[in-house]
């Protein structure tokens, strides 16, 4: 018989996850910081991280000023949640010939009816994968997480060249996008030059004659390794 995990509410995870995401798993999220990843009002992140805080033991710590940080336990938590959503968007991807802009809505919807048997099935099926479709690592079943030595396209210098190793992102469209520009994960990109004061960036794509500007929203997000 499968082991029932005693587990907080859907909502609750969805925090502990967010709160990961922003912070990368080390420190404080502001709580602004907090209500713009969820598209919620800062008043509801104050009253649920104080009901994490709270919780026996506390998933979170909180503090007025300085905002939430993950618990011990609550980074346990939103580790399982997250590998559990990586691992069904790899799934989709390899078995059922999804997209990478489609997985990440439908993963939100599958992650926490996922049992920790199942769980152990997708990451056979799909070989153990250390990462998902956008490059995001997935924790591995002790937790741990891969270590990827990337940087932001935009921190590139001009005539610096970096394959593409994340995109950090589910933004269907955002995604959409860059494939129309032939921006995957593993794509060469060149930085040519940045335009002073505003940020864009102006690369080429797999040594092409392609070039393309990006702003600076859109380039912080696309994770790149140095080509040596």
């Amino acid at each position: 018989m499968d082991q029932i995990e005693p587990r907080p509410t859907r909502a609750a995870l969805t925090y502990l996850k967010a709160i990961y995401d922003c912070s990368d798993g080390d420190g404080f999220v502001t709580t602004s910081q907090l209500a713009e990843h969820l598209m919620v009002a800062p008043a509801s992140v104050t009253a649920m991280s104080q009901k994490l805080a709270a919780s026996t033991p506390p998933l979170v710590e909180y503090h007025k000023h300085h905002g939430v940080r993950l618990a011990a336990l609550g980074e346990q938590l939103a580790l399982r949640i997250i590998r559990r959503h990586r691992l069904v968007e790899a799934f989709l991807v390899q078995a059922l010939g999804y997209s990478w802009d489609e997985v990440h809505e439908e993963a939100d919807l599958l992650e926490n009816g996922i049992s920790p048997r199942l769980e152990e099935r997708l990451s056979r099926y799909t070989g153990n994968p250390a990462f998902d479709p956008h490059g995001a690592p997935i924790p591995a079943e002790d937790l741990s997480v891969p270590i990827m030595p990337v940087v932001a396209l935009n921190k590139l210098e001009p005539g610096e060249q970096g394959l593409v190793r994340r995109v950090r992102s589910g933004d269907a469209g955002l995604l959409r996008y860059l494939t129309d520009l032939d921006i995957r994960i593993g794509s060469c990109l060149e930085m040519l030059g940045k335009v002073p004061y505003d940020g864009t960036v102006q690369v080429r794509v797999n040594n092409s004659t392609d070039i393309h500007s990006l702003g600076v929203a859109l380039s912080s997000v696309i994770l790149v390794e140095k080509s040596q």
